[in-house]
């Protein structure tokens, strides 16, 4: 054999063993669970082919930078193991493709650092290379890796995440790529072609180019001790107020469903576990649907704030989208948008949003500026899919939050969820809106709004029994293991993972056995074995580093029409702002209205066709 088509002849580099892994800085459960929609990490076992692969680059980068006369004599440097209380992880490909030794190594997420309350995972030999070089030298120096260089995150105080923090979750909830849930709200969910369960949002995952699909936990009677979870697609999931819930079965609480207390429940009288199940689910969503929940902050001047709140079923952020109940005028069905530029209390308890006010119409008579806050990029998008633009009906106007109808939906995302049958014709710019009920509608039915600040509470009935015990209309086991609140959220999008790819298979998976490289890995993989030599990185110092579902239960019962959208109301007055706040305006009832006529009869007769043909039966 040619000389310069032998294998290269892999020395040893032995580590001082130091080293800063932590066992418990591993990905997160979510990640590691075998069936998951998108898939799951697996661990790499010392000297499977990803593994070799890591220590040959680590070996040979960390003497070339550290060492590089003793590079320049002998090229091929393997690491004898990596760092103690480290693991590499790597995903399963549907069909693992041919790839390069350096592709190949790019696959591997190093987990075993950690920061706060981070779990950090290092994307390739190239990033990690800084860490270890760092580890095996005399640590006079700061660590240059891109973790441990980056600036610390604000700390949560009192358990409240500060406001830059909250703002880039904000920012992350808003984008139309985003799904149309956050974990906490309460939707109606489909998941076995029957009727809708009740359940609460636990957790969502995105996938580029892939519908999000979120694990929900359905609300339950207390004497069933477990409801399991589940996992579905977003086309089977509806907004909480696209249906009215319907009538209790049990005879001693149908007529009654707003009013009934749920501590003077006697579920003795059920026979029927479906019936049950049915009528548990309905009273406890009514319950939880009377909450608000206030989120506040400080910003860096000090000011406290209001950058979200649990509205009902739903989480309001500051500079998104709501419906509003404005002054309707011919042709209009309640289709005004609030774009929130602040949420604000009064002296009386009073919870006031105030923002700009916009309207779908189909040509603008001439450019419009748009003053803070403008259309978001979400009512952008949605504009555009369906030919229309948006006008600026009430500027900078305060609303009570009694006149708030709930979260503002992209009609070209839900339109075709709650009737893919009966789209409207092109270019309309019909708003799926007018579906919706009214946030108010079931306070002002059930005795008014108990208003708190931790969704837990909400969502465990905390409150509805003596000795502030859970209700039990949820698992609470299954509630506090996926629920992902914004602390857990943001510890998700600040962990540098690489994206798992959408196509996934669910056998064990298998490292891929083809590299194309001119440096077999297999025959790395038997140096260890051989009289090969071996060198310690302890006589070497640190030099300059590089840049670097389970099945449902059925319900029997076809649940009762869904009720109107509550009739719009005035808005009510401006309270007193603060003397550097900008004095908001209320509406003018005299709005010209000539040309932001909404509704055409497109619009109207695809209201119609849901109503006839709900693939739900929701519907008479």
């Amino acid at each position: 054999m040619a000389k310069d088509t032998e294998p290269p002849k892999w020395r040893i580099l032995v580590s001082s063993g130091q080293s800063d892994g932590n066992t418990s800085a591993r990905p997160d459960p979510q990640q590691l669970k075998p069936g998951a929609a998108v898939g799951h990490l697996v661990e790499v076992s010392h000297n499977m082919v990803l593994d070799v692969l890591w220590r040959q680059m680590l070996g040979t980068l960390y003497m070339e930078k550290v060492c590089p006369e003793e590079h320049a004599k002998h090229q091929w440097w393997v690491l004898e193991a990596l760092p103690a209380n480290y693991q590499l992880y790597t995903h399963r490909k549907l069909n693992p493709e041919k790839l390069t030794a350096k592709q190949l190594a790019s696959t591997g997420l190093f987990f075993g650092l950690r920061a706060g309350n981070s779990n950090l995972a290092f994307q390739s030999p190239q990033a990690f290379l800084p860490h270890l070089i760092w580890l095996e030298s005399d640590k006079s120096k700061a660590c240059t890796c891109h973790h441990c260089s980056r600036p610390p995150e604000p700390a949560p105080v009192n358990g409240q995440l500060p406001y830059p923090i909250l703002l880039k979750l904000m920012q992350a909830d808003s984008n139309p790529a985003s799904g149309l849930y956050r974990p906490g709200e309460m939707v109606w969910a489909n998941p076995n072609d029957t009727y809708p369960v009740i359940s609460i949002v636990a957790s969502r995952v995105l996938a580029e180019g892939a519908e999000a699909t979120y694990q929900l936990v359905p609300l339950k009677s207390p004497r069933i001790i477990n409801r399991p979870p589940f996992t579905l697609p977003e086309s089977r999931l509806r907004p909480w107020l696209s249906y009215t819930p319907p009538d209790p079965l049990q005879p001693s609480i149908s007529q009654r469903k707003y009013q009934v207390k749920w501590a003077e429940i006697n579920w003795q009288e059920w026979n029927r576990q479906d019936a049950e199940l049915h009528d548990a689910s309905i009273i406890a969503s009514i319950r939880i649907a009377c909450n608000i929940g206030i989120t506040t902050c400080a910003t860096e001047t000090g000011e406290i704030i209001i950058p979200c709140l649990w509205l009902g079923a739903e989480k309001i952020w500051r500079n998104e989208e709501v419906r509003v109940m404005t002054p309707e005028i011919e042709g209009q069905k309640g289709m005004d948008v609030l774009v929130i530029k602040d949420i604000t209390r009064d002296g009386n308890n009073g919870l006031f949003f105030q923002g700009n006010v916009y309207c779908k119409i189909l040509h603008l008579p001439q450019p419009q500026q748009f003053p803070d806050p403008p259309p978001t990029p979400r009512m952008q998008q949605d504009a555009a899919s369906i030919g229309c633009r948006w006008y600026l009906k009430y500027p900078n106007v305060q609303i009570n939050a009694m006149e708030i109808k709930g979260r503002w939906y992209p009609s070209s995302v839900l339109r075709p969820i709650i009737n893919p049958a009966a789209e409207p014709p092109d270019n309309t710019y019909y708003d799926v809106s007018v579906l919706l009920n009214n946030n108010t509608d079931i306070p002002n039915h059930s005795g008014g709004w108990r208003v708190s600040s931790n969704r837990e509470e909400h969502v465990l009935g905390i409150g509805h029994l003596a000795n502030n015990q859970p209700a039990g209309w949820i698992n609470i086991d299954d509630w506090r293991r996926l629920y992902v609140d914004d602390a857990k959220q943001w510890t998700l999008a600040t962990a540098p993972v690489q994206p798992i790819p959408v196509q996934q298979v669910q056998q064990a998976p298998t490292v891929p056995n083809a590299v194309e490289t001119t440096k077999p890995a297999k025959k790395a993989a038997t140096t260890r074995k051989t009289t090969t030599k071996r060198v310690s990185t302890k006589t070497k110092q640190a030099a300059q580093t590089v840049e670097e579902p389970p099945s449902e239960p059925k319900l029997q019962q076809s649940p009762a029409p869904a009720q109107a959208a509550a009739q719009a109301q005035g808005s009510t007055a401006p309270s007193e702002q603060e003397a550097n706040r900008q004095q908001a305006e209320n509406y003018d009832d005299n709005h010209e209205d000539d040309f932001l006529r909404q509704i055409e009869q497109d619009g109207a007769d695809f209201e119609k066709a849901v109503q006839e043909g709900d693939p739900w039966a929701f519907y008479g």
